[in-house]
């Protein structure tokens, strides 16, 4: 949802190698897209020391250079992603021999400071390799810095691709192995809640594969996570949300059985009144009988 102005103006600056656009303060879902660039730095360029406002998601596509916070400095390269966060000072270099060609998107707000630090980045210096093909982040960058265009369209059209750099800058630290270090609690949580909203519109045809592809995650590493939340295994939440709606079908509603196994996806009601009586111990005729007290 963008709740900026539209046509709010941005400004583009271009040299022979820098090439940005930025200050358009535009919000969308909680996040405000300051900047977006590209530069193939040429010799060893500097930049700093200064402190910036919001997270400067860089990716590195190829050479190399150095960054210094304090008295600590790392050397980054091609295929690695760094980040510039806010109230900390900066000073960073391109290599003479082999300067880095880098991209970058600018945004603030609450929820991007949950996905930095959900990817494993710290404060201080440093720097994550990329588990997607990082010239994604370029092709993202180059379509946003096209639309310099002050108008609703292209509001929209820069928002969609802040939070396309932003899915990708997520989907390249997704947890290879559940049990590794970068597993985190609130990854879990932001997990599970997308679990459960897929489970309550999808509870009539979806399959639990379909459930993990949605997410993006893998099947056993989902059941894992969504039984210590919920107490049950996806499957079992999916069967018993699915009885739950067809239960108070039966009390609020004057539908026959068979017109209330089709509502929740069950062509044969037969199998719903199977379904049911595995949950709440009644088939469903009796359950409305009793008024849900069986």
């Amino acid at each position: 949802m963008i709740v900026s102005g539209a046509g709010h103006p941005m400004r583009f600056y271009r040299t022979k190698n820098y090439t940005c656009l930025t200050d358009g303060q535009l919000d969308v879902r909680g996040f405000r897209i300051l900047s977006c660039g590209i530069e193939p730095c040429t010799g060893a360029k500097e930049c700093g020391p200064f402190s910036r406002s919001g997270y400067h998601i860089h990716a590195v596509i190829s050479g190399k250079g150095s960054l210094t916070v304090g008295n600590e400095t790392e050397i980054i390269h091609g295929g690695q992603i760094f980040i510039l966060k806010p109230g900390l000072t900066y000073f960073y270099k391109s290599d003479a021999d082999d300067p880095w060609y880098y991209v970058w998107m600018t945004v603030d707000g609450d929820g991007v400071a949950e996905h930095v630090r959900a990817a494993g980045f710290t404060d201080g210096v440093n720097a994550l390799e990329c588990q997607v093909d990082i010239r994604g982040f370029l092709s993202i960058a180059r379509k946003f810095l096209e639309l310099r265009g002050a108008s609703e369209e292209y509001d929209l059209r820069r928002a969609a691709l802040a939070l396309e750099y932003l899915a990708l800058f997520v989907e390249a630290f997704r947890p290879v192995d559940p049990s590794g270090p970068r597993k985190k609690e609130v990854s879990s949580d932001i997990y599970v809640e997308n679990a459960l909203n897929y489970i309550h519109l999808h509870y009539m045809d979806g399959s639990i594969q379909e459930l993990a592809d949605y997410i993006g995650i893998n099947r056993s590493y989902l059941t894992d996570i969504f039984k210590k939340k919920t107490g049950l295994s996806p499957q079992k939440y999916m069967l018993r949300y699915r009885m739950n709606v067809g239960a108070e079908l039966l009390l609020r509603t004057r539908a026959s059985i068979q017109e209330v196994s089709r509502k929740i996806g069950y062509d044969n009601p037969l199998t719903f009144s199977k379904m049911f009586k595995q949950v709440y111990g009644v088939n469903p005729t009796m359950y409305r009988q009793s008024g849900g007290r069986a």
